[in-house]
């Protein structure tokens, strides 16, 4: 079964870049504004790395993931208007 979410009118959406990454990841909110935005990055093996909350996401914040080994990463935004999951691959 396959299943597709369809955004709400008051969702967000956010974008990561640059991704692969050495060090620092702009983390850019495309769609309407998120409060409360809570990010969480997750290691390979789902252990949770770092943790970020934002009140009010309407254009950019960074993440700074240069104290993390090279590997792929997990970013969880969260709010009450929904949730995304994007890949990251660290350098």
């Amino acid at each position: 079964m396959v299943s597709t979410a369809q955004p709400t009118a008051d969702a967000f959406f956010i974008t990561v870049s640059p991704n692969p990454t050495a060090d620092k990841v702009t983390v850019s909110n495309t769609g309407n504004s998120a409060d409360n935005l809570l990010l969480e990055i997750y290691n390979a093996s789902g252990q949770l790395v770092a943790k970020q909350t934002v009140t009010n996401l309407t254009g950019k914040t960074t993440l700074d993931l240069s104290a993390n080994p090279a590997g792929t990463y997990f970013l969880k935004a969260s709010s009450p208007e929904g949730q995304q999951i994007i890949r990251l691959v660290k350098k």
